[in-house]
């Protein structure tokens, strides 16, 4: 299933669309309230981790060229210009950009053909295939300034990518809302939106054992009373790290890798289950692996991001200042769930989408992560990237230092209460200036 869906043309072609949009570059930084109209919100999922937002209290200030930002204000109409574009592209949405032309995932006689029983695989895979229009309704009017985006940045409004050109997004309206992950290199980003309601929840799943539970976990709070209601999923992430290289070693999943197992177990669990998914981005695999003059291979993109008032997701990585709050302590859940009979087979629970609040939930660990960060501190980077990462030559550049970050923490902290008091989670709320501070 998972190969005929790859070479689906619809699919393939969004997977070429997906893959010339500009990877965004993502800050969340403070600002006093005389220079902000409105609150700055956001959330970002770890790996393991899940959220499920309302569109309703999630936002994101985001980043604009300096030479579109120069452009727009040497040259006011164009400000007209994008925002009659962003109005016209937001009434789009639920017509011609989302046009919804393929067969439902559902277990009724009227979704699925009458063939003794046996559906072909052609007529499985159009089941999880929503024929999205391929029309370009909008000009690219960003393009022209989107050659220097990572390193010619300022934070004046958010500017996303939708259906294949940049949209400069509403300048003196509210922020746009937004949620994502990024760090998935043999792991997967996936994202679930209710069309209908616009909850949105985002995981980052890092194993196939986390895939049965972890999807129930994701549908507890997008799925409405009405049974029928559309369900949107982007899969991104996880290249083809299978090295022929190895030889006749038997390591690394038996020469399959890791990324080829994890992608099946999602796409056999969305087929398996009864929900109406329809797959608008699968940017995984072959189609997210870039090879170097030595035939190594790499990810293209690590990471989305998803607005959820309209659905569009694009490629995103973030910095420091938006993984946030609690880091560290995230970072160690990860490793620490494996040996917390808790969280078998569950993703980590994160965040509270009634209260808009992070609910850090406790994860216990032993004395044996305090043996082993007490060994890995003492590792050189070559050797914590070989020990630590399914993906050494994948890595981000911030990917060693955030190993010795949780080694340093554990062993200051071996005791896991001590982190979490009395076994209660660990508890922020957002700050005035988009931030966020923990709540004793």
């Amino acid at each position: 299933m998972l190969g005929a869906l790859m070479e689906h043309p619809i699919l393939v072609s969004s997977s070429h669309s997906f893959r010339d949009i500009p990877e965004g570059k993502f800050s969340v930084q403070e600002e006093s309230s005389l220079e902000r109209s409105t609150e700055s919100r956001s959330v970002y999922v770890f790996q393991r981790e899940y959220a499920t937002v309302d569109p309703a209290l999630v936002e994101v200030k985001g980043l604009l060229s300096k030479e579109l930002a120069s452009t727009i204000d040497s040259k006011p109409y164009l400000l007209l210009l994008l925002f009659y574009r962003s109005f016209c592209l937001h009434m789009w949405i639920g017509g011609f950009l989302q046009v919804d032309a393929a067969v439902s995932v559902e277990g009724n006689s009227s979704s699925k053909p009458n063939n003794g029983g046996t559906d072909s695989e052609a007529n499985r895979v159009s089941n999880l295939v929503n024929n999205v229009s391929e029309e370009k309704c909008y000009p690219n009017v960003g393009n022209k300034f989107s050659s220097n985006y990572d390193d010619q940045l300022v934070n004046v409004v958010f500017v996303s990518f939708y259906s294949r050109s940049l949209r400069p997004q509403s300048f003196f309206a509210s922020h746009e809302k937004f949620v994502g992950t990024d760090e998935a290199t043999t792991c997967v980003g996936i994202v679930v939106r209710n069309r209908r309601s616009g909850m949105t929840s985002v995981a980052h799943l890092d194993s196939p054992k986390v895939v049965d539970i972890g999807i129930t976990q994701m549908l507890s709070l997008v799925l409405d009373r009405n049974s029928d209601c559309i369900l949107d999923v982007h899969i991104v992430g996880a290249f083809e790290d299978a090295s022929p290289q190895l030889g006749s070693s038997q390591s690394h999943v038996e020469l399959g890798g890791y990324s080829l197992p994890l992608c099946t177990k999602i796409i056999e669990t969305l087929e398996e289950r009864g929900e109406n998914f329809h797959i608008q981005t699968l940017h995984v695999l072959g189609h997210n692996t870039r090879w170097d003059s030595e035939g190594n291979a790499y990810p293209i993109f690590t990471g989305l991001l998803v607005e959820t008032s309209t659905g569009s997701v694009n490629p995103a990585r973030f910095d420091s200042t938006s993984r946030i709050p609690d880091e560290i302590v995230r970072r160690i859940r990860v490793c620490s769930s494996h040996e917390d009979p808790s969280w078998t087979g569950r993703l980590l629970e994160t965040y509270d989408t009634q209260s808009d609040r992070f609910v850090i939930a406790p994860c216990c660990w032993t004395m044996r992560q305090f043996r082993i960060a007490s060994t890995r501190r003492e590792l050189s980077d070559p050797e914590i990237l070989l020990s630590c990462s399914t993906s050494p030559s994948a890595e981000g550049p911030n990917f060693v230092d955030s190993i010795r970050r949780k080694c340093e923490y554990l062993i200051q902290h071996p005791v896991w209460t001590v982190t979490f008091p009395s076994k209660q989670p660990r508890v922020f709320e957002r700050t005035s200036g988009g931030g966020w501070t923990r709540l004793e």
